[in-house]
């Protein structure tokens, strides 16, 4: 039996869009080293596949938590950490330097953690593999959400932000037209 890996990383940038939905960088454009002892390269096809993956599924929207959930926590941490923080409604490919953008819903408490800058963050939740719920059919790859905190692991993403009137503070950001 297969044994599927949740991995993890960080990033995060604001793009946004209309007022409810922020687009926030997901994932950087490029060859990852991750800590897992695997290599990934986030180019088109591989976020093509994200989306038409999450798509096929029906879109459901993707929880963002406060930092990601340790396997070992107790039961009351996970409960306190696993509280959506906000949730990501759309997907599609970035622009620039990103390679997926999410279209994010934050929570009022959110909001106020970003706006305190005292997170920073989003760092996303995928498996190269999943398995389908429904089927059980063994599928390619798949994001689960993300989480939101402050140590990247995407050392090149820019910070989120609370509001569309946050200015970027990363060069590497680029918003689409």
């Amino acid at each position: 039996m297969k044994t599927f890996t949740r991995l993890r990383s960080d990033a995060g940038m604001l793009m946004p869009q209309g007022a409810d939905a922020k687009w926030c960088a997901l994932f950087p454009k490029g060859q990852w080293a991750h800590w897992s002892g695997t290599d990934h390269d986030f180019n088109a096809e591989l976020v093509a596949e994200m989306i038409a993956n999450w798509r096929e599924a029906g879109s459901p929207p993707l929880p963002i938590t406060l930092h990601h959930l340790d396997d070992d926590a107790s039961a009351a941490e996970k409960a306190i950490a696993a509280q959506a923080q906000g949730w990501i409604e759309d997907m599609r490919p970035g622009t620039g330097d990103i390679a997926l953008e999410g279209a994010v819903k934050w929570t009022d408490d959110a909001k106020a953690l970003i706006a305190a800058d005292k997170y920073r963050y989003l760092s996303p939740e995928w498996s190269m593999q999943h398995r389908d719920r429904r089927s059980g059919e063994v599928k390619g790859v798949w994001v689960y959400g993300a989480a939101l905190l402050n140590d990247p692991f995407f050392s090149t993403m820019p910070r989120v932000a609370a509001s569309a009137a946050t200015k970027p503070t990363h060069q590497n950001q680029a918003a689409p037209q």
